[in-house]
């Protein structure tokens, strides 16, 4: 019986740490238990801000104000090779035979950028830090990232990037400032929350191929623009 009941709780095990869910709240774990060394003096550290944002509103993952500029950290819990370009708008990851695209994070996290310059436009004018980081699942194959102010990474490397910078551009009491300014534009409320998620989810569900799974891209073609899959011609799925 006891065999049992532990063959039951591994298994159990295993498909919790399959689900995305599951390998997201890990991802998420580690990434605050590596910021969570940073100095509270020098550095202030927010998690999961939801901020106004053009027309709607805006999820990132984690924010870390500092006296030498903004690091805004998107966090990425994807396996396999991972192919990408810092302007292209998809990025590849290939597990096995099975190759997939997803949306440049390093675009995604400038919709962050953008929220949060917006909200401090008017006493703050630093550096702003892209960072994207990867589980230790994902390889990373030929990326090519040209600016100083972006980095893709390892989330443990995490702690030792955002300490290679050195260079003081704000007081600390500005730090604590901003930091005070974003905690209240942060949207609180579950029912905004929720509203937020379900945007997110209609527009990835309009925006996926229902076929093969990779992005739908516009297209121009014989009769105007159309939506067709981005693994064309191995895939000739057309939104009608």
């Amino acid at each position: 019986m006891i065999v049992i009941l532990i063959a039951i709780c591994f298994v159990t095990l295993l498909v919790s740490l399959n689900n995305p869910s599951v390998k997201g709240s890990i991802g998420e774990w580690q990434v605050k238990r590596r910021l969570k060394g940073l100095n509270e003096e020098e550095y202030i550290v927010l998690h999961d801000l939801l901020l106004p944002y053009e027309e709607g509103t805006t999820q990132i993952d984690h924010v870390v104000l500092s006296t030498v500029g903004i690091f805004v950290i998107e966090i990425k819990n994807y396996k396999g090779w991972i192919y990408g370009k810092e302007k292209q708008k998809y990025w590849k990851q290939v597990i096995y035979k099975n190759k997939y695209n997803f949306l440049n994070p390093i675009m995604q996290n400038f919709a962050h950028l953008t929220a949060i310059q917006t909200l401090l436009k008017e006493m703050y004018d630093g550096p702003y830090y892209s960072i994207i980081a990867f589980s230790s699942e994902a390889t990373f194959k030929n990326l090519e990232i040209s600016s100083d102010h972006v980095r893709v990474l390892y989330i443990s490397g995490l702690f030792k990037t955002i300490k290679s910078y050195e260079q003081k551009v704000i007081l600390p009491y500005r730090v604590k400032q901003i930091a005070k300014i974003l905690i209240n534009a942060n949207i609180q409320g579950k029912e905004s929350r929720k509203v937020h998620v379900r945007e997110i989810k209609t527009k990835l569900n309009m925006n996926i191929c229902p076929r093969c799974k990779s992005q739908l891209i516009t297209r121009t073609g014989k009769y105007g623009d159309f939506k067709g899959c981005s693994n064309f011609p191995k895939c000739r799925y057309v939104l009608k």
